[in-house]
Protein backbone atom coordinates (compact mmCIF):
# COMPACT_ATOMS: atom_id res chain seq x y z
CA UNK A 1 0.00 0.00 0.00
CA UNK A 2 1.13 3.52 -0.76
CA UNK A 3 1.19 6.44 1.09
CA UNK A 4 -1.38 8.03 -1.05
CA UNK A 5 -3.68 5.06 -0.37
CA UNK A 6 -3.07 5.19 3.53
CA UNK A 7 -3.80 8.91 3.32
CA UNK A 8 -7.17 8.25 1.21
CA UNK A 9 -8.21 5.86 3.57
CA UNK A 10 -7.76 7.65 6.53
CA UNK A 11 -9.12 10.95 5.63
CA UNK A 12 -12.57 9.62 4.75
CA UNK A 13 -15.10 9.76 8.29
CA UNK A 14 -18.68 8.65 7.19
CA UNK A 15 -19.28 12.37 5.92
CA UNK A 16 -20.91 11.09 2.91
CA UNK A 17 -23.27 8.65 4.52
CA UNK A 18 -24.37 11.66 6.97
CA UNK A 19 -24.73 13.87 4.33
CA UNK A 20 -26.93 11.27 2.23
CA UNK A 21 -29.33 10.14 5.24
CA UNK A 22 -29.91 14.01 5.45
CA UNK A 23 -30.80 14.04 1.71
CA UNK A 24 -32.79 11.14 2.31
CA UNK A 25 -35.01 12.60 5.63
CA UNK A 26 -35.32 15.15 3.38
CA UNK A 27 -36.88 13.85 0.54
CA UNK A 28 -39.16 11.61 2.62
CA UNK A 29 -40.68 15.05 4.29
CA UNK A 30 -41.05 16.85 1.11
CA UNK A 31 -42.54 13.57 -0.35
CA UNK A 32 -45.00 13.09 2.73
CA UNK A 33 -46.29 16.88 2.39
CA UNK A 34 -46.69 16.25 -1.10
CA UNK A 35 -48.83 13.22 -0.20
CA UNK A 36 -50.82 15.36 2.03
CA UNK A 37 -52.01 17.85 -0.05
CA UNK A 38 -52.43 15.47 -2.81
CA UNK A 39 -55.20 13.48 -0.73
CA UNK A 40 -56.66 17.25 0.60
CA UNK A 41 -56.87 18.18 -2.93
CA UNK A 42 -58.53 14.93 -3.58
CA UNK A 43 -60.94 15.52 -1.16
CA UNK A 44 -61.93 19.22 -1.85
CA UNK A 45 -62.51 17.93 -5.95
CA UNK A 46 -64.74 15.32 -4.31
CA UNK A 47 -66.73 17.34 -2.35
CA UNK A 48 -67.73 20.23 -5.17
CA UNK A 49 -68.53 17.62 -7.22
CA UNK A 50 -71.19 16.00 -4.71
CA UNK A 51 -72.22 19.90 -4.36
CA UNK A 52 -72.80 19.76 -8.10
CA UNK A 53 -74.30 16.75 -8.41
CA UNK A 54 -76.80 17.75 -5.60
CA UNK A 55 -77.53 21.38 -6.97
CA UNK A 56 -77.79 19.80 -10.88
CA UNK A 57 -80.47 17.98 -9.55
CA UNK A 58 -82.57 20.19 -7.74
CA UNK A 59 -82.43 22.27 -10.62
CA UNK A 60 -83.61 19.35 -12.82
CA UNK A 61 -86.67 19.12 -10.15
CA UNK A 62 -87.10 22.87 -10.64
CA UNK A 63 -87.75 22.41 -14.80
CA UNK A 64 -89.55 19.30 -13.98
CA UNK A 65 -92.02 21.16 -11.46
CA UNK A 66 -92.47 23.93 -13.84
CA UNK A 67 -93.58 21.58 -16.65
CA UNK A 68 -96.04 20.33 -13.66
CA UNK A 69 -97.55 23.68 -13.15
CA UNK A 70 -97.79 24.80 -16.60
CA UNK A 71 -100.24 21.63 -16.59
CA UNK A 72 -102.33 22.69 -13.99
CA UNK A 73 -105.57 24.24 -14.61
CA UNK A 74 -106.27 27.66 -13.62
CA UNK A 75 -107.67 28.35 -10.04
CA UNK A 76 -107.15 25.41 -9.33
CA UNK A 77 -107.33 24.75 -5.60
CA UNK A 78 -103.55 23.90 -5.76
CA UNK A 79 -104.40 21.28 -2.34
CA UNK A 80 -102.56 18.12 -4.00
CA UNK A 81 -99.44 16.88 -2.61
CA UNK A 82 -96.79 19.42 -2.15
CA UNK A 83 -98.44 22.09 -3.35
CA UNK A 84 -99.36 24.20 -0.79
CA UNK A 85 -102.11 27.41 -0.99
CA UNK A 86 -100.10 30.38 0.61
CA UNK A 87 -101.95 33.21 -1.14
CA UNK A 88 -103.54 35.76 1.54
CA UNK A 89 -106.80 35.93 -0.20
CA UNK A 90 -107.03 31.96 0.13
CA UNK A 91 -107.39 32.58 4.60
CA UNK A 92 -111.17 31.53 4.55
CA UNK A 93 -111.08 28.96 1.92
CA UNK A 94 -111.83 25.63 3.29
CA UNK A 95 -109.00 23.88 0.95
CA UNK A 96 -106.28 25.60 2.02
CA UNK A 97 -103.51 23.41 3.00
CA UNK A 98 -100.90 25.54 5.28
CA UNK A 99 -97.08 24.62 5.23
CA UNK A 100 -96.03 22.65 8.34
CA UNK A 101 -94.05 25.03 10.39
CA UNK A 102 -90.97 22.55 10.20
CA UNK A 103 -91.20 21.31 6.75
CA UNK A 104 -89.74 17.29 6.54
CA UNK A 105 -88.14 16.55 3.29
CA UNK A 106 -88.76 12.97 3.64
CA UNK A 107 -92.45 12.95 4.42
CA UNK A 108 -95.85 13.69 3.14
CA UNK A 109 -94.79 18.00 3.19
CA UNK A 110 -92.99 17.03 0.37
CA UNK A 111 -93.33 15.85 -3.32
CA UNK A 112 -90.58 14.04 -4.73
CA UNK A 113 -88.75 15.17 -7.71
CA UNK A 114 -86.71 13.56 -10.50
CA UNK A 115 -84.91 11.13 -8.41
CA UNK A 116 -84.67 9.64 -5.26
CA UNK A 117 -82.90 12.32 -3.53
CA UNK A 118 -85.19 14.98 -4.85
CA UNK A 119 -88.11 17.02 -3.17
CA UNK A 120 -90.10 20.05 -4.15
CA UNK A 121 -92.76 22.00 -2.35
CA UNK A 122 -94.85 24.53 -4.06
CA UNK A 123 -96.42 27.43 -2.99
CA UNK A 124 -98.84 29.41 -4.50
CA UNK A 125 -98.86 32.99 -3.84
CA UNK A 126 -102.27 33.85 -6.02
CA UNK A 127 -103.59 36.11 -8.58
CA UNK A 128 -101.01 38.98 -8.83
CA UNK A 129 -100.78 41.54 -11.05
CA UNK A 130 -97.60 42.18 -13.13
CA UNK A 131 -95.05 44.77 -11.59
CA UNK A 132 -94.55 47.83 -13.38
CA UNK A 133 -96.24 48.94 -16.95
CA UNK A 134 -96.99 45.58 -18.32
CA UNK A 135 -98.64 45.19 -21.23
CA UNK A 136 -100.78 42.34 -22.67
CA UNK A 137 -99.21 40.32 -24.97
CA UNK A 138 -99.69 41.61 -28.24
CA UNK A 139 -98.90 45.34 -26.91
CA UNK A 140 -102.22 46.43 -25.91
CA UNK A 141 -104.11 46.79 -23.30
CA UNK A 142 -103.02 46.26 -19.52
CA UNK A 143 -101.94 43.11 -18.29
CA UNK A 144 -104.24 40.79 -16.16
CA UNK A 145 -103.39 38.95 -13.28
CA UNK A 146 -101.12 36.06 -13.36
CA UNK A 147 -100.72 33.20 -10.79
CA UNK A 148 -97.55 33.13 -8.96
CA UNK A 149 -96.00 29.91 -7.60
CA UNK A 150 -92.83 29.83 -5.36
CA UNK A 151 -91.14 26.33 -6.23
CA UNK A 152 -88.70 24.93 -3.30
CA UNK A 153 -86.41 22.07 -4.69
CA UNK A 154 -84.13 20.20 -2.28
CA UNK A 155 -81.88 17.82 -3.49
CA UNK A 156 -79.42 15.61 -1.44
CA UNK A 157 -76.37 13.56 -2.75
CA UNK A 158 -75.40 10.36 -1.22
CA UNK A 159 -72.35 11.75 0.22
CA UNK A 160 -74.59 14.10 2.28
CA UNK A 161 -74.22 17.39 0.15
CA UNK A 162 -77.58 19.30 0.57
CA UNK A 163 -78.57 22.22 -2.02
CA UNK A 164 -82.02 23.66 -1.85
CA UNK A 165 -82.94 25.94 -4.88
CA UNK A 166 -85.85 28.67 -5.07
CA UNK A 167 -87.70 29.39 -8.20
CA UNK A 168 -90.70 31.65 -9.12
CA UNK A 169 -93.21 30.21 -11.54
CA UNK A 170 -95.66 32.88 -13.42
CA UNK A 171 -98.71 31.53 -14.95
CA UNK A 172 -100.44 33.81 -16.91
Amino acid sequence: MTAGEQCFQHGQRGAALAVALVMLVVLTILGVAGMNKSVSELLMAGNTQYQSRALNSAENTIVATDVLLATLLPQDTYTQKGIYNASPTASGTKDVIKIPATLAWNSGDSEAGGDANSRYIVEYLGAQAPPGNTLKAGGSGTATNVDLFRITARSEDGKGAVRLVQSLFVKP
